[in-house]
């Protein structure tokens, strides 16, 4: 049961990171770590559970802004892709809107816009991960 949900979570966080234009997801991997260089450890942390090792490293957290801006997660000032999170849920069948199930997840404005990229998209692994256990 448990490699069901791992699978089950893996494909998830693919659907939640992957682009709705025209572009690939290993493609928008490569462009953004050519921008902001992460090790491998970074990389396959932040695609299996939405986290990275080192949160005070800004070359990491300013790769997952790339990627969620990239992948149409983020719109280009930061904010929430509502769009996108939409889709996501009608995955869950959810009766809820993207605002109702990821409102929590919108942080206070920062400075720091790749702190808030970030932690806007660690929550929403988070609660996509809570959403597959309760099933």
């Amino acid at each position: 049961m448990f490699h069901f949900y791992a699978i089950t979570f893996c494909c998830l966080l693919w659907l939640v990171f992957h682009c709705s234009v025209n572009c690939s997801d290993i493609n928008i991997w490569r462009k953004c770590n050519e921008t902001y260089p992460v090790p491998d450890a970074t990389l396959i942390s932040f695609r299996n559970n939405g986290t990275i090792p080192d949160e005070n490293n800004v070359t990491s957290r300013c790769f997952t802004d790339c990627y969620g801006k990239k992948t149409c997660m983020l719109t280009s000032d930061g904010g929430f892709n509502w769009t996108t999170l939409e889709h996501i849920l009608s995955n869950f069948k959810m009766k809820h809107s993207a605002m109702d199930i990821f409102g929590k997840c919108k942080h206070d404005p920062s400075d720091d816009v790749c702190l808030q990229s970030y932690l806007s998209l660690q929550c929403v692994a988070e609660t996509i991960l809570s959403l597959i256990n309760a099933r």
